[in-house]
């Protein structure tokens, strides 16, 4: 064991004097050895990653030549723009984008080595850098490999930072990348110094890291995730940077690293772990806790602390005084040691609570916005309705646009916390009640630098937005609830949800832009205080159906479609059925839905002896919905509350009449006698009359069904979607952004 680290260490000296000797003298490339490999070594893709172009680029990248001499090596070159002086034999590819990742990716793609070797212009390769590359791939287990990136210095600032960089002792994440050690596997390289054979790099998809720094991170993770493999630290493979001059650039970069470690620790917890990359943060945490500690006087667990942070730093400074160098740069550096853990910790919790980094874009204005829908449940909940399907067909289609939609609820049972769905990432947390406050809390500790825009979705109560997010927003209001909180609740549940709706939501929500689906429910806003140039309506659409429905039944068939809840009144259409079928003896009501009703609905259907007339369905798949739909003679909505009555406007888009309660919201979705018929509320000796009367005449159902069709025409989800994304932009780039022009293109679809 001694005689092996003997001898690595033997091989480390002889690179790091190579590298020192690389940035005082130039080679040629007959200087330069051979390489000592099989004729059939693979051949090697150098890319650099150039943030810009200049002398200094150009210079970078004859020294890297020279360097590479005549080992088999290609030059790509990853630029922002056009290079028009490039050194000849260097390839160029130009990527527009801030991410090194997405600059690495493209340039790969164009690569035509086995193996592809990343770095940037401000490293400095050694002699036979690239012989010894060839050398460690040509044992086919090394997937991927690299080496340290050895600070090189030359004004005071650059000594005392590389002593820092050389002289860390297990607090900084991943010290081995800036000093030399013996060969080991490692969880994670430099992106200024990483090779990776091509097929691996391709296996796991590249980089794919939209984050500035972190993507050589991620790249490690997924060979050792995905392809079960090792990463290797070869010390033979050092190269050499200018090290970062103390202190102010020395702390810049320190903290945009902890920074970059603390949003990757966020969005990819397996990727940055906690141990080892929360370590320095906790030393942060443990120096303000001391300070806290001798502030309200405690001093003997003060003492207690201090002494162990006083042990720790006399490691540190013993590693740091056995390093190289002048003496007195290592005494100055020993006084700005304890500096990296704060600055680091610090920046690390920044990191992981404050603003995301992995939204980049060379052009803001390029960038699709971001929405986040909030409402009570998503579409997959047992109880889900029209206010649910109202979110997820604007929400789908948002995101078949490429705009970034998320969507914050209420988790049920069987359902998972995160999902994708339609291009939707749902998040669901909490209760039926625990909801609100839950989703405050996640919405601030998780996601408020991730979004642009907020839809806030009320059911009955809102999540009153305004008062935790400066984000621009709307509120989405189906119908007021007044009246089911009248209705359907008691003290003191009734009352708070008045008071909630009635008065607060108001007051809380009054400089916001508010959308209702309907007239009606604009009506009922107008009548609780909102003003009436902050009120847009943007009714609820239908999918596109087909053709005039040519497969009734035989028998007359009524088709009742909703949720089975109190306010729905399904009750009134079965105490109507006996009326319908004294005089139509086959008659049958289809109820397709489900909700805490069913039981009592179900029992109320055997009293009245209409167990064969009346069927219960549940929630049916959409392809069944559809066979209902054109095979039933009419449909009945006794509602009674609507915000707009999309089942009624979905019968009328299949060419079924649409006998509904003439109430709030069914007004809008249905007209009288022209695409179906309204009867008073409640009154269920009327509605039979109106079901008997259109089941017995086939001439006005074909008038009302054909009027209807027309009618549920002239309303689309797609229309919807644009009209309230075009809100949307409007709202972020004018009243958040301070323009007046929507910077986002809006295609207006048909």
């Amino acid at each position: 064991m001694v005689s092996k680290r003997t001898a690595t260490s033997g091989v480390a000296e002889a690179v790091a004097g190579d590298i020192h000797l690389s940035g005082h003298a130039s080679r040629s490339a007959e200087q330069t050895r051979k390489p000592n490999v099989a004729v059939q070594a693979p051949a090697l893709s150098l890319i650099v990653a150039a943030d810009s172009l200049g002398a200094g680029t150009r210079r970078s990248i004859l020294a890297m030549r020279r360097m590479i001499g005549d080992a088999p090596v290609e030059l790509v070159v990853a630029c922002p723009e056009k290079w028009e002086d490039a050194p000849e034999g260097v390839h160029t590819i130009i990527v527009k984008s801030l991410s090194r990742g997405d600059r690495f990716d493209r340039a790969a793609e164009v690569a035509r080595g086995d193996l592809l070797a990343f770095t940037d212009t401000r490293t400095r390769l050694p002699e036979g850098w690239a012989d010894r590359v060839l050398r460690v791939f040509a044992d086919s287990s090394v997937v991927v490999a690299g080496g340290p990136v050895l600070p090189r210095s030359h004004t005071r600032g650059e000594r005392i930072g590389a002593a820092l960089l050389a002289g860390q002792l297990g607090v900084f994440p991943a010290s081995h990348i800036s000093r030399l050690e013996p060969a080991h596997n490692v969880d994670e390289l430099s992106s200024c110094n990483l090779i990776v054979r091509k097929s691996a790099f391709f296996a796991v998809g590249g980089f794919q890291s939209p984050t500035l720094g972190g993507e050589a991170v991620r790249l490690c993770y997924k060979v050792r995730a995905i392809l079960d493999e090792k990463v290797r630290y070869e010390p033979s493979l050092a190269v050499a940077a200018t090290a970062p001059r103390f202190a102010r650039r020395f702390l810049s970069d320190i903290a945009h690293y902890g920074r970059t470690r603390g949003d990757l620790a966020r969005r990819l917890r397996d990727v940055a772990p906690p141990f080892p990359y929360a370590i320095p943060t906790l030393i942060a945490l443990f120096f303000a806790a001391e300070i806290a500690l001798a502030v309200t006087r405690h001093y003997t667990a003060a003492l207690v602390g201090a002494a162990f942070l006083a042990a720790g730093y006399l490691l540190q400074v013993g590693s740091l005084l056995a390093t190289r160098g002048r003496l007195s740069d290592r005494l100055l550096a020993v006084v700005g040691l304890p500096l990296i853990p704060l600055v680091y910790g610090f920046a690390y919790i920044r990191g992981f609570f404050g603003r995301s980094l992995a939204e980049v874009s060379i052009e803001r204005r390029q960038r699709q916005l971001r929405v986040l829908l909030l409402n009570w449940r998503d579409v997959t909940h047992p109880w889900a309705g029209g206010a649910e399907n109202y979110a997820y067909q604007l929400g789908r289609r948002w995101a078949q646009q490429g705009m970034d939609v998320g969507w914050l609820c209420q988790k049920h049972r069987g359902a998972a916390r995160v999902e994708l769905m339609d291009g939707i990432r749902v998040h669901r947390v909490g209760g039926r009640f625990t909801v609100y406050p839950l989703v405050a809390l996640m919405y601030v500790l998780w996601l408020r630098s991730r979004y642009d825009v907020i839809v806030d979705c009320e059911n009955g109560i809102p999540f009153f937005t305004p008062l935790f997010s400066r984000l621009p927003k709307v509120l989405v209001v189906h119908h007021v609830h007044r009246e089911i909180f009248r209705q359907y609740t008691k003290p003191p549940v009734r009352w708070l949800g008045y008071w909630l709706e009635g008065w607060l939501m108001p007051r809380v929500y009054r400089r916001t832009d508010v959308v209702a689906v309907s007239k009606s429910t604009k009506l009922e806003l107008l009548r609780l205080g909102f003003r009436d140039d902050r009120i847009t309506i943007v009714a609820s659409g239908i999918e596109p159906s087909e053709a005039w429905p040519a497969q009734q039944t035989s028998n007359p068939t009524i088709l009742c479609l909703g949720r089975l809840t109190r306010q729905k009144s399904i009750d009134v259409v079965i105490r109507a059925m006996p009326e319908v079928v004294r005089h139509l003896p086959d008659a049958r009501l289809d109820i397709v839905g489900q909700g805490p009703e069913r039981p009592l609905l179900e029992r109320l259907a055997w009293s009245l002896g209409m167990a064969q007339h009346v069927r219960f369905h549940g929630y049916v798949p959409n392809a069944a919905r559809e066979d209902f739909l054109r095979s039933a003679w009419l449909a009945v909505c006794p509602s009674r509350l609507e915000g707009w009555g999309v089942a009624c406007l979905e019968a009328s888009a299949h060419g079924l009449p649409v006998v509904a309660a003439d109430v709030a919201g069914l007004r809008d979705s249905v007209r009288n006698d022209e695409t179906g018929v309204l009867v008073p509320y409640g009154n269920a000796s009327v509605m039979a009359n109106a079901l008997v009367e259109l089941l017995s005449d086939a001439v006005r159902r074909a008038r009302l069904g054909a009027a209807g069709r027309e009618w549920a025409a002239q309303h689309s989800w797609d229309a919807s979607a644009n009209q309230l994304r075009s809100m949307l932009v409007k709202l972020y780039y004018s009243g958040a952004r301070g323009t007046t022009a929507p910077l986002i293109e809006v295609r207006e679809e048909a």
